[in-house]
């Protein structure tokens, strides 16, 4: 599987076997017999060949746990990671990572983290889930710049039965603007 991977990719990028030799200080054979699958490269030369070829090792290795998401425009070139685990609960993840790159990227999992992230512990931009860590956050608990919660919320803005924030809106609410029942504990 490697070995074939070896070669699509030197074929894709228009290489011999004796010029993808030079550029790694190995003999022709080696790579003969990587392709073959007779031998395989060490982690120093797999490296190597992930930059010589620009795909990760995950990739060359068709990892595909990992996904390193590129695609190429004519104005922009967009990189992102993601990462969803085997394990799954009711056919969703138990953990998804889908960060960067220009477009927001979403995470759905028991564990989501990502520029958009919906889970049972969520992390994100905009998050929502049991519990919640975001720029703009919503759940049972929630913390953000903007926090929405059924049971506590802390942010700038905060809105939950208890809140606490610079404006705090609650049955419970402390903080430098604060409306409730209770308001500012001393």
């Amino acid at each position: 599987m490697l070995g074939a991977k070896i070669y699509e990719c030197r074929k894709k990028n228009g290489m011999s076997q004796e010029m993808l030799a030079e550029k790694l200080n190995v003999a022709r054979q080696t790579v003969s017999n990587w392709e073959t699958g007779e031998t395989s490269p060490n982690p120093e030369q797999l490296k190597m060949l992930s930059n010589i070829f620009n795909i990760s090792v995950d990739e060359l290795l068709d990892n595909k746990s990992f996904v390193n998401v590129s695609s190429n425009s004519s104005r922009a070139r967009e990189i992102g990671f993601e990462y969803k685990s085997k394990r799954m609960f009711n056919g969703v993840p138990m953990i998804h990572i889908n960060l960067g790159g220009i477009v927001p990227r979403r995470a759905k999992g028991i564990i989501a983290i990502g520029d958009i992230a919906v889970g049972v512990i969520a992390m994100g931009g905009i998050s929502a889930g049991v519990v919640s860590v975001g720029g703009v956050s919503a759940g049972l608990v929630s913390l953000g710049g903007l926090a929405a919660g059924l049971i506590v919320a802390l942010g700038g803005v905060a809105v939950a039965p208890i809140a606490l924030g610079g404006l705090a809106i609650g049955v419970i609410a402390c903080g430098g603007a604060a409306l409730g029942y209770i308001t500012n504990l001393k």
